[in-house]
């Protein structure tokens, strides 16, 4: 029995050792210096029934520096004052667009249908894509995103950590976040893009026509991000913006069964990922799932100061590639909370993964 703990506590230690050698060392790039000519670019928001974080939102984007850009609000059957607010804004407003959706087609997700009619709309090859309760880092953001663009990049992949709040559970959802954001971004960086984010991500309008848009997934309630950028995404066709002007922030969860139903749907969609990115991702989740359970495990059977030794390691580790990414994008994170977090996270993976490994229906609420 104790050869069994031990060896599952070494083979478990080692899979997470090496995952956060790789996050750890993964280097950022230098920042790209100022094009002189920036290629146009537009940004697309749907909206359904968010008519106050709209009117916060919009404002802040007409505000953005970048010299050619425009602004698509898609109107998605919305039951508020959505559809008033921009149609006297966008009479004084020339950068902004406003795109009604009246009904969709059965067989479409509402978030896709109204994307896909947002970047038909679209002027510009390149569209940037953001949400109605994200707010930009800087007056520079549509600028950054733009900057990370070459002949040859297709998708670039942005950062959005979440807006701090005192509460126990934003502090548990900006790490959940940040553990999620070092792990997709250094992937991408070593050539193996997995998945980007709705909330701060740009590709071009040429990738998503030539490929039939969301063609390929429409029977999955999500992935309009995700499954897109996994598809699509290549060491030469991907880049990620590391610019601190270029993150979105996003207001985070505010209630624990909302958030529990988004992890689901999170880990059914990860299904549909290529099974070379399943490869790399399915060992660091269920490792980190059976972390906590094997190390109760070994100090129970096996107490050992090595043991603890260990832990306190791969925490110091943790700690380090948290405090890099933080210097980074110049964003907080409170740092003395990484082993609590790092607790309840394994905890959550262990009770996650096989709800949603094996969900089947998914609610969604556009």
């Amino acid at each position: 029995m104790q050869a069994i703990i031990w060896g599952l506590f070494i083979c478990l230690t080692i899979i997470q050792a090496g995952y956060w050698l790789l996050f750890a060392l993964v280097r950022t790039k230098s920042h790209s210096p100022k094009k002189p000519e920036l290629p146009g670019i537009s940004v697309i928001i749907c909206a359904h029934d968010q008519e106050q974080n709209i009117r916060e939102l919009v404002p802040l984007l007409l505000s953005q520096d970048h010299p050619n850009f425009e602004i698509i609000v898609v109107e998605d059957r919305c039951n508020d004052g959505t559809f008033d607010y921009l149609l006297a804004e966008t009479a004084k407003q020339s950068k902004l667009k406003m795109v009604q959706v009246r009904s969709k087609p059965d067989y479409l997700p509402g978030k896709k249908y109204a994307l896909t009619l947002g970047i038909k709309a679209a002027v510009h090859d390149l569209v940037l894509l953001t949400e109605p309760d994200c707010r930009p880092g800087s007056n520079s953001w549509v600028t950054s995103i733009a900057e990370s663009f070459d002949t040859q990049t297709e998708i670039v992949i942005g950062v959005a950590p979440f807006l701090s709040s005192k509460s126990f559970l934003n502090i548990f959802l900006r790490f959940e976040n940040t553990l999620s954001s070092i792990s997709y971004c250094t992937w991408a960086k070593i050539g193996l893009p997995f998945m980007g984010l709705g909330r701060n991500l740009a590709y071009r309008k040429q990738l998503f026509l030539e490929n039939k848009g969301f063609n390929k997934h429409l029977a999955s309630l999500t992935g309009d991000d995700k499954l897109f950028v996994n598809q699509h995404a290549s060491s030469f066709n991907t880049n990620v913006a590391e610019d601190p002007r270029s993150i979105m922030y996003s207001h985070a969860l505010n209630d624990l069964n909302d958030f529990i139903t988004q992890k689901k749907a999170a880990i059914a969609s990860a299904r549909q990922f290529r099974f070379k990115h399943q490869l790399i991702l399915i060992p660091f989740y269920l490792s980190y799932a059976l972390w906590l359970p094997a190390i109760t495990l070994t100090l129970f059977f096996i107490f050992s100061w090595w043991v603890i030794s260990v832990v306190c390691l791969r925490w110091l580790l943790m700690i380090l590639t948290i405090s890099r990414f933080k210097k980074t994008y110049q964003i907080s994170y409170p740092l003395a909370w990484v082993p609590v977090q790092d607790v309840l996270y394994s905890t959550m993976c262990l009770a996650l993964l096989p709800a949603g490994l094996f969900t089947s229906k998914l609610v969604w609420k556009i």
